[in-house]
């Protein structure tokens, strides 16, 4: 039976910046990815995914939605319009998600090519989801879902029959739906960031909305949003980094059935009867982008996270309230769902429940029959140094859907937790849990001891049977630590300092490799090595053995030749040499500015 039509008073566009910045897939991973896997990284190749906008129009006017695929990155894109758009006119708001989302150039997945474009409106009502009708929501071939709009009824019982609908999408056909939050405000709104199962995206500068609305007895205030962020200037521009992220997870999860090895459930189908293996589930790739996720980064395209989880921003489910489990880096999260699928100790044939250094776990029946299965337990070594472990559990909103035409909407969130132990010895010292009730995450993320065993475990509150899935990883501290802050580690770069020695000839020459002045006299190690200086003796210096008056040429006279070879230095236009470097540097300060080209000037006038 059809009720009334709902008058939606607030569904926004959340600003989307098409400014130029500096390129965001290096500080995702992609870039790092790419370069080991080469062509056959995965860019999200017959994922098919939903794009859903607010008009672009003013109030009244005729609905503006559709991304443009005339332009060139969205070029042969097969975007099919299920708004039912008759206006002729492109949304650029619209067009500027679907770049980062699925376009050539601009996306991490532009082997995307199937997306179903929706008006908010409609996605919300009688094109897909029916919030307004008695009957279930429709369903698609779409496994990601991109929503950079906000919104809400100002009724919150309208509100929770939304979120109740969108959860029971994702749990029941493993629709994956990242969503974004509100910008510049500490108060999100209901669409869609309220829903349980979804990917809830802010931004990496943390200047976004925080927690939940409350709306019943279900959806309640104070659980913790966003999720993860991205580095991106508005929530708009993040949520589809996210999603496209996903969509290569997927694509490896489906391409690859032998990394889903559960014991008894290693695939299944939705209503569309698509096969769907463990390790593209909805809780595995959620569970993997936050396990995944960068606590501390050192951005070229945003502002950094440099305080993650200070006091008061830790939650009870392990995250910081601000960026949630940290900025998504497809590089980690690729390795957590591409080495496989690890059983728990529970579960697993051979009762050994060891675990790799990365990975993920899905439990299709936690809780087991009779309650036979309430604990999960895994177990796992430090080596010779310590480790810092990111492990996130998740699991959806169990709804009930009712009939096909007749949506139930009943609510009941499972209660698990968490929880990390050293054993080392045989006994169990509890090192951290993550114990929220409110919340379906719960997270760890630690520094642990050298030559230590430790469990990490799993268990239920009540009693039921349910699914889960736990991913983890467990980073070595020395392979992150990098010294001249040049985003390469220590453990791989060849001048950890960037002085311009190499580390191997730092010890030929005795200077620190960790710190570019090794005798604090203003000239790095490489420069005085280039100069005939020795870098060990504050006392000689390249001034002493270069004179820095000027004659950047070198020939011995400061004149016009000069002054345009100091011009092109500082508008970069002339990497100069160490000589010239030295020379040019008319104020000894290591940079060639304004004020040395002033002198130089002022000495080729004889003045």
């Amino acid at each position: 039976m059809r009720v009334q039509l709902l008058i939606i008073p607030a569904i926004v566009l959340l600003s989307c910046s098409a400014a130029a910045v500096a390129d965001y897939k290096d500080d995702i991973g992609y870039t790092q990815l790419e370069s080991e896997l080469g062509i056959n990284i995965p860019d999200g190749s017959g994922v098919a995914v939903t794009q859903a906008e607010a008009s672009t129009a003013g109030k009244g006017n005729p609905a503006v939605f559709l991304p443009d695929d005339g332009v060139a990155e969205l070029s042969g894109k097969n975007i099919t319009d299920r708004g039912g758009s008759t206006t002729g006119l492109f949304s650029g708001h619209a067009t500027s998600v679907a770049k980062t989302f699925y376009g050539d150039n601009s996306s991490i997945a532009p082997g995307v090519s199937t997306i179903n474009a929706y008006l908010a409106d409609g996605w919300l009502q009688s094109h897909f989801l029916r919030f307004t009708y008695s009957g279930q929501p429709y369903f698609l071939p779409d496994r990601i879902a991109n929503h950079s709009w906000i919104g809400d009824y100002s009724n919150p019982a309208a509100e929770s029959d939304v979120l109740r609908r969108t959860d029971w999408v994702v749990d029941t056909d493993e629709f994956i739906h990242c969503v974004g939050i509100k910008n510049n405000s500490n108060a999100n709104q209901s669409f869609l960031s309220g829903a349980y199962n979804v990917i809830a995206v802010g931004k990496s500068d943390g200047v976004n909305g925080f927690g939940t609305p409350q709306l019943d007895n279900d959806y309640v205030s104070g659980r913790t949003r966003p999720e993860m962020v991205a580095p991106k200037p508005t929530s708009s521009s993040a949520t589809p980094v996210v999603a496209a992220a996903a969509a290569l997870l997927v694509e490896l999860g489906n391409s690859s059935p032998g990394l889903s090895t559960d014991p008894l459930v290693t695939v299944t189908t939705n209503r569309n009867n698509d096969t769907i293996f463990n390790a593209e589930r909805s809780e595995v790739i959620k569970a993997a982008l936050m396990a995944g996720a960068d606590r501390a980064t050192s951005n070229s395209s945003s502002a950094d996270i440099t305080d993650y989880r200070a006091e008061p921003n830790q939650t009870d489910n392990g995250l910081d309230k601000r960026f949630g489990a940290g900025q998504v880096n497809i590089y980690n999260s690729f390795h957590i769902v591409a080495a496989g699928e690890q059983n728990s100790d529970e579960d697993d044939g051979s009762g050994s429940g060891v675990i790799g250094s990365s990975g993920f776990d899905y439990d299709p029946s936690f809780g087991g029959t009779g309650g036979s299965n309430t604990t999960a337990s895994y177990f796992f070594s430090t080596a010779t140094s310590s480790v810092e472990l990111s492990a996130t559990l998740a699991w959806n909103m169990d709804i009930d859907g009712g009939r096909k035409n007749s949506f139930s909407g009943d609510a009941t969130l499972h209660n698990l937790d968490l929880y990390l132990y050293d054993i080392t010895g045989g006994a169990q010292v509890l090192v951290q849990n993550s114990v929220s009730t409110i919340d379906n995450t719960e997270t760890i993320w630690a520094t642990l001891d050298a030559a230590k065993d430790y469990m990490l475990k799993v268990t239920r509150q009540g009693s039921f049977n349910w699914d889960y899935a736990l991913a983890w990883q467990l980073t070595d501290l020395a392979a992150l630590t990098d010294a001249d802050d040049d985003g390469i580690p220590d453990i791989q770069d060849d001048d950890d300092d960037n002085d311009g020695l190499l580390d191997v000839e730092e010890a030929i020459a005795g200077t620190n490799p960790l710190l570019a002045d090794t005798d604090s006299d203003g000239f790095d190690d490489g420069m005085e090595v280039d100069y005939g200086s020795n870098p060990l003796l504050i006392s000689d210096t390249p001034v002493e053995n270069y004179v820095n008056n000027g004659d950047v040429s070198g020939d011995g006279v400061v004149n016009v030749v000069d002054v345009l070879l100091a011009t092109r230095i500082i508008l970069g236009e002339l990497v100069p040499t160490a000589d010239q470097l030295v020379r040019a540097d008319m104020v000894p300060d290591e940079v060639i500015n304004a004020g040395d080209l002033v002198r130089i000037q002022r000495a080729a006038l004889g003045l």
